[in-house]
């Protein structure tokens, strides 16, 4: 790595456009990205063992270095081992989303997954997969902010404002993202009948040679046959109500959002219902 190398590391948060961002720089004219969007290097239950030279391999013929690593955002070593390996290198991006939205398209996606078999209650209860923890951002930008100044996105900027979203993607990445791509969105929100749960586990069990893998990202990556195979958004409030039953949560999502809404110099009101 040369010392005017840039790594670009995009923490999350989970559920925040993530693929978006792959996808969409992926589909840049000259940008060439990693074969891997979640490299995992930076955490010790990651890749961490494997070393900074194979963190660097995974960049071979990449000529933008991109880790877009979501679980980034809820480990506590993840910010010093940036620093000790990548130094001034490293740019810090993270995505924010209302939380309760974040949390709920979190459960969905276990359960269509079919990694996940307890209700929503319990989910947001035991903080399983750090549901809470990944919808707290200041935390993540407080612990960030030791070594690095992070940038922000706020993810519902996608359709309220994508000039503002855009904007700051550019700026971030240094491209040039034309405006209907930054209204585009492959993420599926929700799938008819455990249709993406099943390509899931097929892709896991299948021998690489196959490249289902692959194959399922293509299809997501067109809008009609993702439309086809996984339907539009669905809204069940009744999942929304468990949270906003829940007084201490509120309390909490409240205090994190009025210390966003100073570190950002905004009001996140009119983008987030929480």
């Amino acid at each position: 790595m040369t010392s005017n190398e840039k790594v670009y590391i995009c923490i999350g948060a989970q559920r925040s456009a993530t693929t978006w961002i792959y996808r969409t720089l992926s589909k840049q004219s000259g940008v060439v990205l990693p074969k891997t969007k979640e490299i995992d290097f930076f955490r010790y239950l990651g890749n961490y063992s494997n070393g900074l030279d194979w963190y660097e391999n995974q960049f071979n013929n990449a000529n933008m270095w991109l880790d877009i690593t979501p679980e980034y955002a809820v480990a506590g070593e993840t910010v010093r081992l940036i620093a000790e390996n990548l130094a001034d290198n490293a740019e810090i991006l993270l995505v924010i989303r209302d939380p309760i939205e974040r949390m709920v398209s979190a459960y969905q996606k276990h359960l269509r997954n079919g990694d996940l078999q307890c209700d929503f209650e319990f989910f947001v209860k035991y903080n399983i997969d750090h549901c809470v923890d990944r919808s707290l951002y200041f935390p993540t930008i407080k612990r960030f902010s030791q070594y690095y100044k992070p940038t922000v996105l706020v993810y519902e900027d996608i359709k309220v404002d994508p000039d503002r979203w855009l904007e700051g993607v550019n700026k971030f990445f240094n491209v040039s993202v034309d405006l209907q791509e930054s209204k585009s969105k492959f993420n599926p929100s929700s799938s008819i009948g455990g249709v993406r749960g099943l390509m899931n586990k097929f892709y896991r069990l299948a021998p690489g040679w196959l490249k289902l893998r692959e194959l399922k990202e293509k299809i997501e990556g067109m809008p009609w046959s993702n439309k086809l195979l996984y339907g539009g958004t669905k809204k069940e409030d009744s999942l929304y109500e468990v949270v906003r039953r829940n007084s201490e949560l509120t309390r909490l999502f409240a205090e994190d959002k009025a210390a966003l809404e100073k570190y950002l110099e905004r009001d996140l009101s009119r983008v987030w219902g929480s």
